[in-house]
């Protein structure tokens, strides 16, 4: 888990896509052949009034969905959660 006071969602999900980048640019040899290092990354952001556990799921929420498209990727989390503020409950 990162923590990113003031940055918004966009400046969250840029701070992990270049993350993701610096780990593909990573030179690992100790890795045998055609194994790689994948960074994937669900971002959310805190709304007034939430409990952690209802950020902690929309964070989880777009983890999967980035995982789900093929990892080594960054997912926002959708409108329709922060439409409704309640983490789908």
């Amino acid at each position: 888990m990162i923590v990113m006071p003031d940055i918004g969602l966009e400046g969250a999900v840029r701070a992990c896509e270049r993350i993701c980048a610096a780990q593909r640019a990573l030179a690992l040899p100790v890795l045998p052949s055609g194994f790689a290092v994948t960074v994937s990354a669900g971002v959310a952001t805190y709304r007034e009034g939430e409990s952690a556990n209802v950020l902690l799921q929309r964070a989880d929420t777009a983890l999967y969905r980035a995982k789900v498209a093929g990892s080594d990727r960054v997912e926002g989390e959708s409108r329709a959660s922060e439409s409704r503020g309640d983490g789908g409950k």
